[in-house]
This record gives structure tokens, C-alpha cells and sequence, in this order.
């Protein structure tokens, strides 16, 4: 069975600041890259948002083992349960992401080292860098 490997990072310029996410799945011979710009956000929100999404685009993929790579490590350790939730509006994300989390049957999150994110990092400086041309 094939299974699909997803690289998410958010971003930020400022902190809080301008944010956006960049989501990078890839599945066999496929690649999805997706940038979104969350608006202001602090860092920690833009990773959450960019695991929520990834998630939810995973929804119909649920038949294939996942594994999420992220370089947030305190988002990774959260999740784990190794970490705590201490701000508020962190744990309405982490409760969806939870419960997002429970519906796949065979899902991994895994911690990597912020230069084997290059790809969903930029895809998320993208969604910043759009946003000041439009805006």
C-alpha cells in the first residue's frame, strides 16, 4: 500500500504578524502544494492552521498510512501529549486537530529539522508575499 507523506509549515512576518501556511503532500507519482494566507496570526497559529489544513485535505484520504513531517516542534509535541496547551487559542486548534487526528486510521506526526522543510516553508512565505502584491 502506498502511503502519503505531508510536509506543513506556517510562517510569519512579525510575530504576531502577516501569516500564511504551506502544505506540500506527496502520494506515489502525485504532488499537491498548497499556500494559504491566514492574515494575522502569530507563528504558533500559522503551524496549527497549516497541520488543520493539511488534515482536512486529507479527509478523503484516510484508506493510506500518513505521515505529517513538521518543523514545529512545539506543535509536534503537543500533539504528542509531551507538551502542554497553555494558550487559549492554541487549544481550539489542538482540540480540532485532535479530533481531525482520530478519524484516520493510520496517521504519523514526526518532528524534522527545519532544512528538510524547505518546500512547505517556502509554499508558506508565498502565501505572505501574494498577499502584499494583491493587498
Amino acid at each position: 500500500m502506498d502511503k502519503i507523506e505531508v510536509y506543513v509549515d506556517g510562517a510569519c512576518s512579525g510575530n504576531p504578524g502577516l501569516a500564511g501556511c504551506g502544505i506540500f503532500i506527496k502520494e506515489s507519482s502525485n504532488c499537491m502544494k498548497i499556500s494559504v494566507f491566514l492574515g494575522e496570526a502569530t507563528n504558533n497559529i500559522a503551524e496549527y492552521m497549516a497541520l488543520l489544513i493539511a488534515l482536512d485535505e486529507l479527509k478523503a484520504k484516510k484508506a493510506f498510512p500518513i505521515i505529517v513531517y513538521s518543523d514545529s516542534e512545539l506543535v509536534v509535541k503537543q500533539i504528542s501529549g509531551e507538551y502542554k496547551v497553555k494558550d487559549t487559542r492554541l487549544k481550539v486548534l489542538f482540540n480540532k486537530v485532535i479530533g481531525l487526528i482520530a478519524s484516520f486510521p493510520e496517521i504519523e506526526i514526526k518532528h524534522i529539522r527545519r532544512e528538510e522543510n524547505k518546500t512547505a516553508d517556502a509554499l508558506a512565505r508565498r502565501a505572505i508575499a501574494l498577499s502584499r502584491l494583491v493587498g
